[in-house]
């Protein structure tokens, strides 16, 4: 675990603060069950978003409920490990927080696009724009595929002429903005070469853009 500015600078802050209160090492389970009941949680802010803007409010909140317990499966059954990803400690700070803030960001996102009033974008733009800071705090990978998948929702706004291309081109400055200075960050340099890697972040764009099509792909080949 890192205890100094790496460019994981929200990843590090939760680590030292479970430390600092003694949560691992006297409770060490703590941070398991936090993380599968937030992860449920965001699931379940995520259905009602979609459910009440829309769906139109079609399910009751049981159902959702249900809905929200198979997406934590399905989350379950994608990890490679599941003992990395909410056991190891360290780990699953760095990976599932990320994944938790997402889906609460995808959900707050869904709203905002429901918003008609001018006053009341302010705050929803400000707590999606930290979401994002946050977001990229936690690891590398995460902070790059935030900025694609708002580079590509920017883009097709623009291409179907729909009315978020300004909001979406803001959040995606802001990506792009905490990503440079992420990676331009000493920490990141530092730890490259504790790590010993030797992969440029060019050659990490065109990985996480075949995984974005191969689900897409997927998911389509599915639903047909």
């Amino acid at each position: 675990m890192y205890t100094e500015w790496i460019g994981r600078f929200t990843a590090t802050f939760i680590q030292i603060s479970f430390v600092k209160f003694h949560l691992v090492a006297e409770n060490y389970f703590v941070h398991t069950l936090a993380l599968f009941t937030l992860t449920f949680m965001a699931c379940f802010f995520v259905m009602t978003r979609i459910n009440k803007y829309i769906l139109r409010n079609v399910y009751p909140k049981v159902v959702l409920v249900h809905a929200s317990l198979i997406f934590l499966l399905l989350n379950l059954y994608v990890y490679e490990d599941i003992t990395s990803g909410f056991y190891w400690f360290s780990g699953a700070i760095t990976y599932q927080v990320p994944a938790i803030l997402f889906l609460v960001f995808s959900g707050l996102l869904l709203q905002r696009f429901n918003i008609t009033q001018h006053k009341n974008m302010i705050v929803p733009d400000i707590i999606n724009s930290i979401l994002i800071i946050l977001l990229a705090g936690c690891n590398e990978t995460f902070a790059i595929s935030v900025s694609i998948i708002l580079l590509y929702a920017t883009l097709a706004c623009f291409y179907f002429k729909l009315a978020f291309k300004k909001v979406l081109g803001i959040y995606l400055l802001v990506s792009v903005s905490t990503g440079l200075v992420i990676m331009l960050s000493s920490g990141i340099l530092d730890r490259q070469k504790i790590m010993a890697g030797g992969t440029s972040y060019l050659a990490v764009f065109p990985i996480i853009l075949f995984r974005i099509i191969s689900i897409f792909y997927t998911i389509f080949q599915v639903s047909q």
